[in-house]
């Protein structure tokens, strides 16, 4: 079985299907991109990402032409059409993928108009699999009839449970520190996160924002004024950097799946967000009593100060349907009878 994945893991999506990878026997990866994207746009670095997918692609159609592959597996945009030209190519061959966002609403939001093209291209590109999973009902739904789609909730790292401190609780301090890791993209709303945090901070108070994106720039000339804002830039060890906050901050606009409120669960740790379909679907399975709604973006902030009335300890989440074994199976199950 062959993994098309777009670079080695730097998303949470790329190391779940790594890990899925590894998990099953005889499973090979190939990456259309063996380096990291690099924030810089400058026309050098553009010619040094197309060389890196050409080689790419090359190492492709090796291995598709060297040993023979009954099982093709992508993920993401760039793996799924060019997938879906291999179908084209190579019959015979049990194509499918896994769609980890609601991607109507994520292309509209990244791409502006360019985004309605993507997705037009990418829906197309959807049609030519045998199977496609979706990591949530709500990205089930946003995808049209006639796919043969399956939901396969993703699964979250056990380290989130270790770092868990059920019993305990998070502070006894009035201050309240603030964390929030996303990529900085406009998708994922960030700034309405920061706008908030300076909206309702106290003394003592400190929001922490972990991620790069392509907004990172603009949302660090927009807190420079702000000591009590910081920039962690990419973290690797995030269950750690959990443990050494009192609340996260989601204002995403779109999500598919949404791991780090998963994560977060896991650890323990309240949540403010807005009130998306995947996140009252999430509490709902999950029944975690530490996620406070915001309705709209208007009213974010006013959730924001209502984190600190939760009644601490929170009630320990039931969390067995993200575990690492459970997706693995279902991905056993489905991927062999496709």
């Amino acid at each position: 079985m062959l993994f098309l994945l777009p670079r080695k893991a730097q998303t949470a999506p790329n190391k779940l299907m790594e890990s899925l990878a590894n998990s099953i026997p005889g499973a090979s990866v190939v990456y259309l991109r063996s380096a990291a994207r690099s924030p810089r746009l400058s026309l050098s670095m553009r010619l040094f990402d197309a060389v890196l997918l050409i080689h790419g692609l090359a190492k492709l159609l090796v291995a598709m032409r060297s040993a023979p592959v009954k099982r093709l597996h992508s993920s993401c945009f760039l793996p799924d059409v060019v997938a879906a030209l291999l179908s084209i190519l190579f019959r015979g061959v049990s194509y499918s993928t896994t769609v980890h966002s609601c991607i109507s609403a994520e292309y509209a939001l990244n791409y502006k108009w360019f985004g309605r093209i993507v997705y037009r291209v990418h829906l197309r590109a959807l049609r030519r699999f045998d199977l496609v999973v979706c990591v949530s009902e709500q990205v089930a739904r946003s995808l049209p009839d006639g796919l043969k789609k399956k939901v396969i909730y993703n699964a979250v790292d056990e380290k989130f449970f270790v770092v868990a401190r059920w019993g305990v609780p998070r502070t006894t301090r009035r201050a309240t520190r603030f964390l929030i890791v996303s990529a900085l993209s406009p998708v994922k709303n960030v700034k309405l996160g920061i706008t908030s945090f300076i909206e309702v901070a106290v003394d003592g108070d400190v929001l922490a924002v972990a991620g790069t994106g392509p907004c990172e720039s603009e949302l660090r000339s927009f807190a420079a004024c702000r000591s009590d804002i910081s920039f962690l830039g990419q973290v690797n060890d995030v269950p750690s950097l959990f443990s050494s906050y009192d609340c996260l901050i989601i204002p995403s606009l779109s999500e598919g799946f949404g791991l780090v409120f998963i994560e977060a669960m896991a650890s323990g740790m309240p949540i403010v967000c807005l009130k998306l379909d995947i996140f009252v679907e999430l509490q709902k399975i999950v029944g975690f009593d530490g996620v406070v709604f915001a309705d709209s973006e208007r009213q974010f902030a006013r959730s924001l100060s209502q984190v600190r009335q939760l009644q601490l300890p929170l009630v320990p989440p039931d969390l067995s349907l993200f575990k690492y074994k459970k997706m693995i199976e279902s991905y056993a199950d489905v991927l062999y009878q496709c």
